[in-house]
């Protein structure tokens, strides 16, 4: 995914002050516009997207080249869905105090991964090193309430940016090891045989499945309670015969054990469930 670059900021009614970053999209056919939990407008581009003021160069993901952007044009684009975006930030106030909450509680000094029922000690030792460098996970005991694990980073741990990009890679690698087990294990439960497990940083949705039937998971899942981590595996699990949202495919995904309509709404507001550590995205 191309990464976005904040341009401008947008005031609401308020007084609330939005950040907007804008992002070429290669499957984007119009341009779009979200607003995270985290409380940043993201205006998307298509690909063949251009404009006659060419106020502003953006990265062409894969391509090694620019697009131009026309500031005023996106500016008249935001007025245009003004109430659509101050009504947003009326509905997602509950999600972004929680993610602001989260941001004031700074660094973590332990974490859970409850898909995978592991609980983790995050130390900190200053050194002379510049970066940061995460020691090899250790293991310390298993007991009744699952495995227990220590990490340690170290290096200019003062440097909370630093420690964040650090925990994020951390994180990813540790659930592109982990995850594809788990996945396949709920396959399994169900009778289900994907053409493909992946695991990368997603930022739209939890999970996908092609049409080849490759189910690919975000990392983030790992921070997920249990629930509504295997509920992300069912819903993909549930494409592999259907892949539409169909009627037809809500029944086959809540038939399966452990799946619900419950669950299926929470995952739509689980973001604000990720620490901002983790859901902040790199600079």
């Amino acid at each position: 995914m191309a990464p976005s670059t904040e341009i401008t900021r947008f005031v609401c009614r308020g007084g609330n002050e939005l950040p907007v970053r804008v992002r070429i999209s290669t499957r984007a056919k119009r341009r779009k516009l979200s607003l995270s939990y985290s409380g940043e407008l993201e205006v998307i581009l298509p690909l063949g997207y251009a404009s006659d003021a060419r106020s502003g160069l953006l990265d062409r993901p894969g391509t090694g080249s620019s697009s131009r952007y026309d500031l005023d044009d996106i500016t008249d684009f935001l007025e245009q869905n003004r109430n659509w975006i101050e009504r947003a930030v009326q509905r997602t106030i509950p999600e972004r105090t929680a993610i602001q909450a989260s941001r004031e509680e700074g660094l973590p000094t332990s974490m859970t991964f409850e898909p995978l029922t592991e609980h983790w000690r995050v130390d900190y030792q200053h050194s002379d090193l510049n970066g940061i460098r995460i020691g090899r996970p250790a293991f310390l005991d298993q007991d009744f309430d699952g495995a227990h694990y220590a990490l340690t980073l170290s290096g200019a741990v003062d440097d909370e940016g630093l420690c964040r990009l650090a925990l994020q890679r951390f994180v990813l690698n540790w659930a592109r090891q982990r995850l594809p087990q788990y996945v396949q294990g709920i396959c399994d439960e169900i009778g289900a045989t994907p053409g493909g497990i992946n695991v990368k940083r997603r930022k739209t949705s939890w999970g996908t499945c092609s049409s080849k039937g490759l189910i690919t998971v975000d990392a983030r899942i790992l921070l997920l309670p249990k629930n509504l981590a295997r509920q992300v595996v069912l819903h993909e699990a549930a494409h592999l015969s259907i892949m539409d949202h169909s009627p037809q495919f809500y029944q086959r995904l809540y038939s399966f054990p452990g799946s619900s309509e419950a669950s299926e709404k929470a995952l739509k507001k689980a973001s604000a469930l990720i620490p901002a550590w983790l859901s902040d995205p790199p600079r």
